[in-house]
């Protein structure tokens, strides 16, 4: 989800038997309240129908037809009812002190097991200590950081959210480094609590990897983060913007620049989703600059790395290279040169996608325009 949408997702794990918190007494309450609606049902004899149906819990493990009654998705019909949602209420006497409450409402969600993807999948994990008590049940706190791209994670034993380690973990990525070097990782000795800790808060950057039963279920992981991203740029994309995609070519630096010219459509012969754009090409001996040419060119969504790009319009030879040929005539044609932004953003893209590669066999899985997603194919990876 870090790789797919973007995002950091932090984790901190309570140690069990190791003091209680507000989460504590929140569970409390409501495991009082299902007990309350589990005794009731065990003593009632009329099935769970009528207006009030939600508000009761079946005796039985199977219903009617024999199929299995879910436990869990009737403690979370009971819990959603307004009157739980806000939680234990008074009327008027204690009103303020409620006001102050961090937690205003509660929000509880089922999940259908046979809904999950990926449950039978098995991952190695390498970059924990070797020896007891050093591997994933040890460590209490787990960063999926899109920086650090699919399939890394950092992790460390105790968590802190001191001023200087939430300060750290702000610094930016650092390209020339590798991820196991970055600043934003290292053993951060000015922690509040570095006297205490002495290194038990250091960050580990620990690598997944599919055991090769589940190999299978990677490449569809990384085929279904690339389809989200192309339904999300196909969004974006608007006739006269400016975007980049991904090519296989170095002298290029990984990615070509276009201007839109339509929007996205389905291509009839391939069934991929595809743009038509003009091409942005480099002017002899000037690689990051570019100029609009009369060159129409099919981009295929998947491959588009970022859209709306910023073109910042070159108006003095000074900022065009030293080498470059025909300057003048250059400012005259108009040259252009990509946003130090947008720039960072198509590296970092770049350096994502290499991650998500995988073989494509000839696709039999067609784009349904109505749907916004692929008729799968399971054969087709």
């Amino acid at each position: 989800m870090a790789s797919e949408f973007k995002v950091v997702i932090h984790r901190q794990v309570d140690a069990p038997g190791h003091g209680k918190d507000v989460v504590d007494g929140l569970n409390a309450q409501d495991k009082v309240y299902l007990r309350k609606h589990m005794i009731s049902s065990c003593a009632a004899t009329e099935p769970r129908t009528g207006p009030n149906a939600k508000l009761k819990m079946d005796a039985a493990v199977v219903d009617g037809d024999n199929k299995a009654i879910s436990f869990a998705k009737q403690c979370v019909e009971l819990c959603s009812q307004k009157m739980r949602q806000m939680g234990v209420v008074s009327h008027k006497k204690l009103k303020k002190r409620e006001d102050k409450k961090k937690m205003k409402q509660r929000f509880y969600h089922y999940q259908d097991f046979d809904e999950v993807e990926y449950k039978d999948s098995k991952f190695r994990l390498k970059g924990f200590e070797e020896g007891d008590h050093n591997g994933i049940m040890a460590h209490y706190n787990f960063r999926f950081d899109p920086d650090l791209t699919l399939g890394f994670c950092a992790a460390r034993r105790i968590p802190c959210s001191c001023k200087s380690c939430l300060d750290q973990l702000k610094l930016p990525w650092d390209k020339t480094k590798d991820k196991t070097k970055q600043d934003r990782y290292k053993q951060n000795r000015t922690c509040t609590r570095w006297n205490m800790f002495q290194g038990l808060n250091d960050w580990k950057i620990i690598q997944t990897s599919a055991t090769t039963t589940y190999e299978r279920d990677t490449e569809t992981i990384k085929r279904s983060i690339l389809r989200r991203h192309q339904s999300h740029m196909s969004s974006l994309i608007k006739i006269g913007d400016t975007a980049a995609y991904n090519v296989d070519d170095e002298n290029a630096d990984g990615f070509y620049i276009v201007k839109w010219d339509t929007e996205p459509y389905v291509d009839d012969a391939t069934g991929q989703l595809m743009c038509d754009a003009n091409f942005y090409d480099n002017p002899p001996r000037c690689r990051s600059v570019y100029c609009l040419v009369d060159l129409p060119v099919k981009v295929r969504v998947q491959h588009v790395m970022a859209t709306n790009i910023v073109m910042e319009k070159i108006t003095d030879t000074k900022q065009l290279p030293k080498n470059a040929q025909n300057k003048k005539q250059l400012i005259s044609d108009g040259v252009f040169t990509i946003s130090a932004t947008d720039l960072e953003d198509i590296h970092n893209e770049i350096r994502r996608r290499t991650y998500l590669d995988y073989f494509e066999e000839p696709a039999d899985d067609e784009f349904d325009e109505d749907s916004g997603e692929y008729s799968d194919d399971e054969s087709n990876c």
